[in-house]
């Protein structure tokens, strides 16, 4: 397990470990192993048979799937939210086998949304209410983990290999996984349903494959830095002992402190040991499937609750990132050309350099929002090309193909029985010379039933081969069903998308007509008042000149009286 270096800017984050069963059975119930929850943070099981003490577990919770799956989440993986907002990278570890009820726990049923479900929810409602009006990206991704160790985009299958590379910045980066960039609730949790869908697609063995749902935020800062965190959500199956029949889940290697086994190992070291805040729930059943099968998950959880993680804030600069990154390679190219020989530490180096400025420049939001899209219109012709494709005249095909081979298995076995017939003739005609009636009869019955098991075996031949065509066929129809579902899925993605779209360039054309119309009308409303100011200072001038007039006119009628009175 990779151990992380405890620095001034790392905090201590303990692994908080959470075990929820199915149901609590009571000593009367007749199992092997007893099982007794003796508060909301511990419980207690012993062995009736085998005379052991007492095993006392203490874990950050204890619940029942049925009944306390809410408490649960508010009191352990909503407050991961907060911590995701401030920059952190958070983990939600979910771990069982695959009838544990680790399922429902994780997507829900007709009573109640599942965990991933609220998550995703509550995350986007507290992006929407907060007051900073910070820039954001988000994008989500989807992986499954098979157990020969190879890996499945979920969201845009290919034949890509992932591959998980540690930036010493940038922290952990998945390469060749599809990102897509989300800007609403509805948009994430329906790539959510999609993966989970296309998991029946990838693997046969779903009880033994893991996958793993990211959404990651990155969200803009005032300085020009940004603020980036992983929000991890892990689905694991397997058993809680290496070796059993359904193979072991990931976190027995965790805890052995095994070396990392592909992308899966290096991810988990992440979210258990590395920079993360997170939390582990175990789901189990307690009617065991082997001997020792609850004691064995109990004591695996134990031990992950040891764990202790170190976690610091994830902020950083691109532009100062790219501006180091050529400082450096310009400064090491100097170094090279300058003394003349290859130095193979100074190769090395120039080329992690290389990987490293490639690796940011990934990370840009411009690039981001482009590969989104790259990735949609691969999706759209994959899809496009399996609804393209003739897949009733491949049906016609491999229909008639099984006909052709049934006829000529039922020709082969009619001229087998045929030649068998012949056979039996030629054998009785021989024998009838010295034979008595009852020994002939004897003998054709006994040739009789000879054929007659003959035919028996071809018809259960074609039988079987029958069957065999016909299991063929439905699992064809099936792949074809599954195609048509994603196919809906990404049309009507498709349509939301591109409504939404319409009404957001409807909304913003009306509020900009609604902007406009009320600056007119306050500008009319302002020309109105000072028209109106206007017609009164008009008025009052006139009324001045009125004035004046009349007492001009005043001052002209009485010189003219005097001179009359003078004459």
């Amino acid at each position: 397990m990779t151990q992380i270096l405890v620095k001034e800017a790392m905090e201590q984050a303990p692994v908080r470990v959470a075990v929820g069963f199915q149901n609590v059975p009571g000593e009367d119930e007749g199992m092997l192993t007893s099982v007794t929850v003796k508060d909301s943070r511990s419980l207690s099981i012993i062995n009736r048979n085998a005379g052991q003490k007492e095993q006392v577990f203490r874990y950050d919770a204890v619940f029942n799937q049925d009944t306390d799956q809410e408490i649960v989440y508010e009191e352990l993986v909503k407050p991961l939210i907060s911590r995701a907002r401030l920059g952190y990278n958070v983990a939600l570890v979910v771990s069982g086998t695959y009838v544990s009820g680790k399922n429902r726990l994780l997507r829900g049923d007709e009573k109640q949304d599942g965990i991933v479900q609220k998550l995703t929810k509550d995350l986007f409602e507290e992006l929407d209410k907060g007051e900073d009006h910070r820039k954001r990206l988000i994008t989500v991704s989807n992986i499954q983990f098979q157990i020969d160790g190879s890996t499945v985009d979920l969201l845009n299958p290919h034949d890509r290999e992932i591959q998980c590379l540690h930036h010493p910045v940038l922290g952990l980066i998945t390469e060749e996984l599809s990102e897509f960039v989300v800007s609403r609730y509805e948009d994430a949790w329906d790539l959510y349903l999609q993966g989970a869908k296309a998991e029946k697609l990838a693997g046969a063995h779903l009880d033994r494959c893991s996958t793993l749902f990211t959404i990651s935020l990155e969200q803009q800062e005032t300085s020009g830095s940004c603020l980036h965190s992983s929000i991890r959500l892990f689905d694991l199956t397997g058993e809680a002992e290496k070796g059993a029949v359904n193979g072991a889940t990931p976190l027995v290697y965790i805890l052995n402190a095994e070396p990392s086994h592909g992308c899966i190992g290096t991810l988990l070291d992440e979210a258990l040991g590395g920079n993360s805040y997170s939390v582990l729930i175990y789901c189990l059943k307690l009617t065991e499937s082997w001997p020792g099968q609850t004691v064995s998950a109990l004591t695996l959880t134990q031990g992950l609750k040891d764990l202790t993680n170190y976690v610091t804030l994830n902020c950083w600069d691109y532009r100062e990132l790219m501006q180091n990154l050529r400082a450096s390679i310009r400064e090491l190219r100097m170094k090279i050309s300058s003394n003349g020989d290859l130095c193979n530490e100074d190769v090395k180096r120039l080329g992690s350099l290389v990987q490293e400025l490639q690796m940011v420049k990934q990370q840009r939001w411009e690039r981001k929002e482009e590969r989104s899209q790259q990735f949609g219109e691969e999706c759209r012709q994959r899809l496009a090309a399996k609804s393209a494709a003739p897949f009733h005249s491949d049906l016609d095909r491999v229909y008639a193909a099984a006909m052709k081979r049934r006829s000529k298995l039922a020709e082969d076995n009619a001229a087998l029985v045929q030649g068998e017939l012949m056979r039996m003739e030629r054998e009785l005609q021989l024998h009838e010379a010295g034979s008595t009636v009852t020994a002939d009869g004897t003998a054709r019955l006994r040739r009789e039933r000879e054929v007659v098991v003959l035919q028996l075996v071809a018809l259960r031949r074609e039988k079987k081969e029958a069957e065999k065509d016909l299991q063929s066929m439905h699992q064809n129809y099936k792949t074809e069903l599954e195609n048509q579902k994603l196919k809906a899925l990404q049309v009507l993605r498709e349509f939301r998308e591109a409504s939404r779209l319409q009404l957001t360039a409807l909304e913003k054309r009306y509020r900009k007509l609604l902007q406009d119309a009320i600056q007119d009308a306050v500008y009319l409303a302002a020309q109105k008042q000072q028209l109106e100011l206007d017609k009164q200072h008009l008025k009052e001038t006139i009324a001045e000149l009125h004035d004046q007039l009349s007492v001009t006119k005043q001052r002209g009628a009485i010189p003219h009286r005097r001179d009359g009175a003078a004459d």
